[in-house]
């Protein structure tokens, strides 16, 4: 039989993100952090910078973060459920992707270091009275020596300095790595002998490491975006709108829909110990809008469905982000269709258990479509 006789074939269709949409980058700068403690007994929101592990982070540099111009930042866009990472693989903090949990306005910083602790520059120029003095047995939240508070800083209420988030692990992003190097050495001296500055909490400004991205194998200065250590990075959420594809103009009808397999990359992950703070789901549901799925369920929105997908297994790691990917030879799922539903288009939802949008990371979908042409 010739293949023009041939009135019956599969198609393969394969839904992704939408192209009219504009993506550049999983990951987008948002600031420098560091860890940061609250003293629950406090009625005022005072953020005590620190070298302890946390799982809450604040902006760094006060005066930099506290611009009208900062709150332009991806910084302040991050909402509860987000999925973030914190800084490179030259830093001890360096992360896979953390869930935000919560987000906290705070009123003041104060410095719970063992050290002098630098917490604002302004387009790289120390400020003055921005050093906040290592706390002894005698400090109080109140320290003040010449009208100046040494132990804590009022933040202003603009840009993002007074934001902080929690995240589902505990890190350090406050220490420093004792093999920094300072950008106050003079190349020369760098090259001839060497040698590495330990740089304190009292002028971290001043310390940067080299990046893979730099433009010269001596640079002057890291990327502006990476010179302060521990980067915060905001994962770009992909549009979780149906996913919709227009069929051939030669596709006459479509006798059945099967479900090859599918993707799951970057899906948020909160883990056990925060599962009771914010929604998790061991499944999405599956719906084509020009089909009648034949799924059975108690849950109404399953009920009905093209199909209910698993979303990940318990080797998944308690914090970070889900990938997950199945494909079976047979399909996953066929579903016939109609004689008389005329199909042109294959639009897809992807709903929780609730019934509300998924939180899916970017999400592959590969059917295979029986069709006639003619």
């Amino acid at each position: 039989m010739e293949l023009k006789e041939c009135k019956e074939r599969w198609v393969d269709v394969f839904l992704t993100n939408p192209t009219t949409e504009s993506y550049d980058f999983d990951d987008k700068f948002c600031c420098s952090i560091q860890s940061v403690e609250f003293d629950p007994g406090e009625a005022d929101a005072i953020a005590y910078v620190t070298e302890n592990d946390s799982d809450w982070i604040l902006p760094t540099w006060s005066k930099e973060y506290d611009t009208p111009a900062a709150a332009m930042s991806e910084y302040a866009n991050i909402k509860v459920g987000d999925l973030v990472r914190i800084g490179n693989m030259s830093v001890d903090a360096f992360t896979n992707y953390l869930t935000v949990i919560e987000t906290k306005v705070i009123t003041h910083v104060a410095n719970a270091t063992s050290e002098a602790l630098r917490v604002a520059v302004d387009g790289g120029i120390v400020i003055g009275d921005t050093l906040l003095s290592k706390p002894t047995s005698t400090s109080t939240v109140d320290y003040v020596v010449g009208g100046v508070s040494l132990f804590k800083k009022q933040l202003a209420q603009n840009g993002i300095a007074h934001i902080a988030i929690r995240v589902n692990a505990s890190l350090n992003a406050t220490k420093l790595n004792t093999s920094v190097l300072s950008r106050n050495i003079p190349h020369q001296t760098l090259r001839q002998t060497q040698i590495a500055s330990n740089v304190q909490l009292a002028n971290r400004n001043q310390a940067y490491h080299y990046h893979s991205n730099c433009k010269s194998a001596f640079p002057l200065e890291a990327t502006p975006t990476e010179k302060h250590y521990y980067p915060l990075y905001r994962h770009a959420n992909w549009n979780r709108e149906a996913l919709r594809v227009k069929l051939d103009h030669g596709v006459k009808q479509v006798l059945a829909v099967k479900l090859m397999g599918y993707s799951l990359i970057n899906k948020r992950h909160v883990g056990i110990q925060h599962a009771h703070e914010l929604q998790t789901d061991d499944y999405v549901i599956l719906r084509v809008k020009e089909i009648e799925g034949h799924v059975v369920s108690n849950n109404r929105h399953v009920h009905g469905s093209f199909a209910v997908l698993q979303s990940g297994t318990t080797s998944d790691n308690n914090t970070g982000a889900t990938e997950y990917s199945r494909y079976e030879p047979g399909g996953i799922i066929c579903v016939p269709n109609e004689p008389t539903n005329t199909i042109r288009n294959l639009t897809i939802e992807v709903k929780d258990r609730l019934g509300n949008d998924a939180h899916f990371g970017r999400f592959h979908l590969w059917f295979k479509l029986l069709t006639t042409h003619g």
